[in-house]
């Protein structure tokens, strides 16, 4: 996988344009007709969990933590006026997934991590922006995607979504989506996503965009038996665009995330915002 990126992205470099060129990253930006763009990415996640319940008289205080490092490839393509196609796909090079027994507790357990490293599902959208005589500062897309069953993970899902966009001057600009994933397998939930953000524009190579999301997700059932009631996570988090060749940038991103507490058909939950963290690192090229 890390040859695949390396290779791909020195291809991209040497088409680099001599112009000053924009950036499609905005989030209702539509590639032009032709026109194909390349995001490569890593990024690490740390999730920690309190689990406190009652298993058949038996007290139980548990930690919880996962620990994942992914690998992010993502293409998209203008193949007509205000319509994009693309495809994106990860690896989890690292999924580990340990409990810990806290004081107090009756059941005990080891430290033995459980793995579920390997490669997601691959991800096909399709994008559109819509042309409203309204207003020049307003854009709008809709988008449709297919989240095919291609790596052996057992499900397959489909989103859809739209996202508006807001330019207030020429350096500040907002943005507002919403979107739905359904899958066909009741043990995952379907979900329900808000998300907001700014790009400020600080200098003519560097953008800052702090952002927010919110995340609805509806009940997981195996047969007739819930597993995990409907629940809710939010995520706050900042970026940035940095400009390090006319139409190459470097995209770091550093979030915190924050779940409600939920019970399972064993335990309860209990989440601290401040043990999930989220840490990215993308280049970005326009070819």
């Amino acid at each position: 996988m890390n040859k695949i990126l390396i290779g791909v992205f020195l291809m991209g470099m040497l088409n680099i344009e001599t112009a000053l060129a924009e950036s499609y990253l905005f989030p209702t930006d539509i590639l032009p007709k032709g026109k194909f763009d390349i995001v490569l990415g890593i990024q690490k996640t740390t999730i920690s969990r309190d689990m406190e319940g009652n298993l058949g008289g038996a007290i139980i205080h548990l930690k919880q933590d996962r620990d994942v490092l992914a690998e992010r490839l993502s293409l998209r393509y203008g193949f007509a006026p205000n319509w994009q196609f693309g495809v994106e796909t990860s690896y989890r090079r690292k999924d580990e997934l340990v409990y810990k027994t806290k004081p107090d507790s009756a059941i005990l357990v080891s430290n033995q991590p459980y793995k579920n490293d390997g490669a997601d599902n691959l991800d096909l959208f399709v994008r559109h922006r819509l042309d409203l005589p309204i207003d020049s500062r307003l854009s709008v897309v809709v988008n449709a995607g297919l989240d095919a069953d291609t790596a052996a993970n057992d499900y397959t899902g489909f989103n859809i979504g739209a996202m508006a966009g807001w330019r207030f001057n020429d350096d500040l600009k907002g943005y507002a989506g919403y979107s739905v994933f359904l899958s066909d397998q009741d043990t995952l939930s379907d979900r329900q996503t808000l998300s907001l953000g700014l790009h400020k524009k600080i200098s003519s190579i560097f953008t800052l965009i702090p952002q927010y999301r919110y995340t609805y997700y509806d009940a997981a059932h195996v047969g007739d038996v819930t597993l995990t009631p409907s629940r809710n996570g939010q995520s706050l988090g900042i970026a940035a665009h940095i400009q390090v060749l006319p139409t190459t940038y470097l995209v770091p991103y550093v979030g915190v995330d924050r779940y409600s507490n939920y019970n399972d058909v064993i335990v309860r939950y209990s989440d601290n915002s401040s043990d999930n963290r989220t840490y990215s690192f993308s280049i970005y090229h326009l070819f």
